[in-house]
């Protein structure tokens, strides 16, 4: 069954001030945004340790990439 996604599905308005242009100093208080059973929360980046369920894995990637100009 091949299923067609239509990238317009996911266009919605984002208002310049709600687009982050520099880190946070303290990046553990960055947002953030939590999903469950059709619910969305948010917590700070810093209290992910109380979302995740008992025993998971988290791997964290660091991946360096050029600046892009804005």
């Amino acid at each position: 069954m091949e299923r067609h996604i239509d990238i317009h599905d996911y266009d919605y308005p984002l208002p310049e001030e709600r687009i982050a242009k520099f880190p946070l100093a303290e990046r553990s208080a960055s947002k953030l945004l939590i999903y469950d059973k059709g619910a969305i929360s948010e917590k700070h980046f810093a209290d992910i340790g109380d979302v995740l369920p008992e025993g998971s894995l988290l791997s964290l990637i660091h991946i360096s990439e050029p600046t892009r100009p804005y």
